[in-house]
């Protein structure tokens, strides 16, 4: 149901997408690379899809990067990074998978493809595969996948994520040339043994080092970082750790990161589709998140959307200083918008309802409750399709500063991006049944002090 689609996310031009693979910039463009099945809406045949962009909102679609190789036993090429060799020459890094000894759970190997200079053009290394999991000696590691690698002084590191003992692992390798690789150590591990760690990141910020992986665990997949230092020995040493976004596999996963041209730390991260057993989307399935910024601020990891989102801007609707009791209709009405709401102090919870239809039918709930510290995107009444997913996405609620609380919004069709403080993120998929579900309201239980509200609508851009 193509009124569902997003239209001013990135999405494949057909298909499945799941996990952001490889963003680089590179002589003045963008390109994002990505996990796809261009044969149908639902996974099957991993690809990498490719795209190009001068901005990051603007999107041009490009070839194919990687397709299995059937011939050699490969029958998906899982996620990865793209990095520039010493001689300029573009490499991508993936995991390879197969079928009976070449299973993702214990015979991944690590590949790698040589690129033309627009990064158009991929052929797959004579001497794949990079690694095997024997480069960990007696140390079974399974679910190996994931390479992120980069440059420090004279050695490349790769990390990859997997399972060891029945625990989730981020693991490290370092190399002077990109072909031969040294084991080095467990990086961190999950300390309740539980699960598979996927999609790791490595980067500094400021003078501190952050970490980044994906939980893939029954009870909880929301991602993680951590705020610390990686010690000489390889390990790291936590000093804070958080959430990165309290979405999941119900709205955010998979993250992947790079370094721009502005030395901004971008990250991209995919916002999986939640219809459940809902026939009625066909030919499509997977978005990407707006791109957002990452920065310390006090060692606390801030997020917020790239500024680039405002060329989406069309008409606007703004207010300010107005205390509000019970519910208020804000006027704006759409399907693809952006809002921002500042609230200077609150005698109760209060929330702003989004995708509402005139008589509450529908709507999506975001609640605001500064005495309990809590961030809740309620999402009960979301959708009037059934077999939709409408379980609720919690956080905790930073605090204020100065008593003053920031909330911005991404509205487009089908998905739903909060930010709360800069640093409290909720994303998940909606699937409105009412062509009328487009109102926007805010409320409290008391009385609730707005300093600003300004809602834009966006443009659609396919």
């Amino acid at each position: 149901m193509n009124r569902l689609k997003p239209v001013y996310h990135f999405m494949a031009p057909v298909g499945w997408m799941n996990d952001p693979n490889g963003p680089i910039y590179l002589e003045g463009a963008y390109h994002l690379f990505y996990q796809y099945n261009p044969h149908g809406d639902h996974w099957d045949t991993i690809h990498w899809g490719h795209a190009r962009s001068r901005d990051m909102v603007f999107w041009e679609h490009l070839p194919i990067a990687l397709a299995p190789s059937l011939e050699k036993g490969e029958h998906h090429c899982f996620s990865g990074c793209t990095v520039v060799d010493d001689e300029g020459k573009p490499i991508i890094f993936y995991t390879s998978v197969g079928e009976g000894e070449r299973n993702q759970i214990t015979g991944a190997e690590q590949w790698m493809a040589t690129g033309s200079s627009d990064l158009i053009s991929w052929k797959k290394w004579s001497g794949n595969p990079v690694m095997t999991p024997d480069i960990h000696g007696d140390m079974a590691v399974t679910e190996w996948r994931d390479p992120f690698v980069w440059k420090e002084k004279d050695s490349w590191y790769m990390l990859l994520g997997g399972s060891y003992q029945g625990a989730g692992c981020v693991l490290i390798y370092r190399s002077p040339d990109l072909v031969n690789w040294e084991f080095l150590n467990r990086v961190d591990e999950d300390r309740e043994g539980a699960g598979v760690w996927e999609c790791p990141g490595l980067f500094t910020l400021q003078d501190k080092h952050v970490l980044l992986y994906s939980p893939d665990q029954t009870d909880d997949y929301r991602v993680r970082y951590k705020i610390g230092t990686l010690r000489d020995d390889f390990r790291f040493e936590s000093e804070y750790e958080g959430i990165l976004d309290h979405g999941g596999k119900e709205g955010f996963y998979a993250p992947t990161t790079f370094l721009d041209g502005q030395g901004r730390r971008v990250m991209f991260g995919w916002m999986p589709e939640t219809r459940g057993d809902f026939e009625g989307i066909k030919g499509w399935a997977g978005v990407q998140a707006i791109p957002r910024i990452l920065s310390l601020q006090n060692d606390r990891l801030c997020v917020e959307p790239i500024p680039e989102i405002s060329k989406l801007r069309e008409e606007e609707y703004r207010f300010e200083e107005q205390a509000v009791t019970g519910s208020m209709d804000t006027g704006i009405r759409g399907k693809a918008l952006e809002l921002q709401l500042v609230v200077r102090q609150s005698a109760g919870r209060f929330w702003l309802k989004v995708f509402r239809s005139p008589g509450g039918e529908e709507e999506t709930v975001l609640w605001i409750d500064p005495e309990n510290g809590s961030v809740v995107l309620d999402r009960s009444r979301s959708s009037l399709y059934p077999g939709i997913s409408n379980t609720a996405i919690n956080a905790d609620l930073d605090p204020a500063m100065d008593g003053v609380y920031h909330i911005r919004v991404l509205l487009d069709h089908s998905s739903i991006e909060v930010f709360v403080n800069h640093g409290t993120c909720l994303s998940t998929r909606v699937y409105p049944q009412r062509e009328d579900s487009m109102q926007v309201h805010i409320g409290s239980e008391k009385i609730l002090q707005i300093e600003a509200f300004r809602g834009w609508k966006l443009k659609a851009i396919r």
